[in-house]
């Protein structure tokens, strides 16, 4: 029996682009698409698919929150992550909602391919590039000591949380740090939700104070 795939992503031209490399495959079928989160949580009930392939950034319900959905209601779909964003925190959020796999969508097919066959096999996969990203982040985490105690817990802030944090500093809104970052509101919310976690503050005010003492500010 062929992997049934199922395409989220609210650009015609990418599900057209994908649809033809992955009818090539004779092991792979495509049994439906989808251009909303919404659209793809209706289909994923109705056609049960091994694996979604889901745009991170659609109207509506973003791939983010519908992945979240699918792996919590459906356990045995598997999601693929596909994007745009060449960005770690994406990456992040992926993994935190159960994605499988994370792809950017300029990546060449044979890589998607792979990938899918690799998750519907019950693995996971990521590229080379981000593993390395991800294992260097991790490996940071793990080299510090004390965090709660050292500064409301400053040294587990990571590069991209750190960069936010400068930003709320200055005084600038979610949606305008998206925009400095490249990244969606909703992944700078939560990274802001993350930083006032870890340095144990009440609100993005007691952040950006403790940013300034810290000297964020002042760094490029």
């Amino acid at each position: 029996m062929p992997i049934s795939l199922l395409i989220a992503d609210d650009h015609a031209l990418v599900r057209e682009g994908l649809r033809k490399f992955v009818e090539l495959e004779p092991d792979l079928k495509i049994v439906g698409e989808a251009a909303t989160g919404e659209e793809a949580m209706t289909l994923v009930a109705e056609l049960s698919p091994q694996v979604v392939i889901m745009d991170l950034s659609m109207p509506g319900k973003g791939g983010i929150a519908a992945t979240e959905e699918i792996t919590q209601l459906y356990p045995e779909v598997k999601v693929i992550a596909l994007t745009m964003h060449d960005d770690l925190g994406y990456l992040m959020e992926a993994i935190r909602v159960g994605a499988r796999a994370f792809l950017l969508k300029d990546v060449n097919p044979k890589q998607i391919i792979g990938a899918i066959r690799i998750v519907a096999g019950g693995g996971a996969y990521l590229p080379p590039r981000f593993l390395n990203e991800l294992l260097a982040e991790v490996a940071g985490l793990l080299n510090k000591k004390g965090v709660v105690e050292n500064e409301g817990g400053w040294d587990s802030l990571s590069q991209r949380e750190r960069q936010v944090l400068g930003l709320v500093a200055q005084g600038q809104t979610n949606p305008e740090i998206a925009e400095a970052l490249f990244i969606s509101p909703r992944t700078v919310k939560n990274h802001v939700s993350n930083i006032l976690r870890k340095l144990e503050v009440p609100d993005r005010t007691q952040a950006a104070l403790l940013a300034q003492r810290m000297g964020l500010l002042a760094q490029d």
